[in-house]
This record gives C-alpha cells, structure tokens and sequence, in this order.
C-alpha cells in the first residue's frame, strides 16, 4: 500500500516503503532489505519489456548485444555494491542525512518555483 505514495512525482518508492516499515517497528536494515527486494518484481518487468522493445522494434539505432549486456553487467554490478554497502551504513546510522538532504532539495526546488 505504501508503494501507491510512490506515484506522486518526486516520491521515491524505496524511501516509503522504508518509512513504512519502520513505522511498524522494523530495524533500518531490515526495512531496507525488504524495500529493495520489493523492487526486484519491478525492475525486472520493467527490464524485461524495455529489453523486447528494444529487440523487436526494429530501430537502427538500437544499441548492440555487446554494449546492451556491458549496460546490463555494470549497472547489476553498481546496484549490488549500492546496496550492499548502503545496508552496512545503515546498521551504524540513521535515515537522518538522506531526510535533511531531501527537505533541503524540496525546499530550494519550491523557492525557486515559485520565485
């Protein structure tokens, strides 16, 4: 449920369905593991029908198989050491830095908006 949250622009689905399940009183790397778990339905859907539409659209300009499984490769790679080390952050520390950062951001971006 708290994932829909995520369908307002500027909501990140990870940070509220951590929001969520540490307000039902699960530890940080917990809520992080289970958020990035609950994304892997998605990102896969998602790869998957980006991935045929790139195969059978025909474009000239589609990339390689090489380049597109070097992109596919590093960005696995890039995700796992992400959150492999964000997890390990989060057994020391709290959410503290990334809220201040994203109220800061959305306060500058409303400012300026609206200037």
């Amino acid at each position: 449920l708290a994932q829909c949250f995520a369908l307002v622009p500027g909501v990140s689905r990870s940070g509220v369905t951590i929001t969520a399940a540490l307000l039902l009183g699960w530890t940080r790397p917990d809520a992080a593991r289970f958020s990035f778990l609950l994304g892997i339905p998605l990102i896969a859907v998602a790869s998957v029908a980006r991935l045929a539409d790139l195969i059978w659209q025909g474009d000239p300009n589609r990339p390689a198989a090489a380049t597109l499984a070097a992109g596919v490769l590093f960005s696995f790679l890039s995700g796992f050491l992400c959150i492999k080390y964000f997890l390990r952050f989060l057994q020391h520390r709290s959410f503290l830095p990334f809220v201040v950062y994203r109220l800061l951001l959305a306060f500058l971006i409303f400012w300026f908006w609206w200037r």
